[in-house]
């Protein structure tokens, strides 16, 4: 797809669903953390639950999976599109002729020496 300066629609698409993740992570994380502050008034006993450290776990675990999904992707479709131009300019290039001689091009000089013939 050749790029026109735009942005292809699906990086918009990426874009808005990790506002909205991270927005809810750090929303997940302040109620865990005014959790544990409120029952630790009662308590005092300011530690995050099991409870708590497995919601932790499960969103965060949530944002590295899509930001891997996304990342993944992007790579899949960039090499897609390298691999069809690649294609298409094998397609487009000029065959050698082959007429049945070989050339073959020399950098720099050859030396020769002449063997002498066994006498022994």
């Amino acid at each position: 797809m050749p790029d026109n300066g735009r942005k292809p629609r699906r990086d918009w698409v990426a874009l808005t669903l990790a506002i909205g993740l991270a927005t809810a992570v750090n929303l997940i994380v302040v109620g865990v953390l005014l959790a544990a502050y409120y029952r630790g008034q009662k308590t005092g006993d300011y530690s995050l639950s099991e409870n708590a450290t497995q919601v932790l776990i499960a969103a965060f675990g949530g944002m590295i999976g899509v930001i891997g999904g996304y990342v993944g992707g992007s790579s899949v479709a960039k090499a897609a599109t390298q691999s069809a131009e690649r294609d298409q300019m094998l397609l487009n290039a000029q065959p050698i002729p082959d007429d049945g001689v070989q050339k073959v091009d020399i950098i720099g000089t050859v030396e020769t020496t002449e063997a002498s013939p066994d006498t022994s």
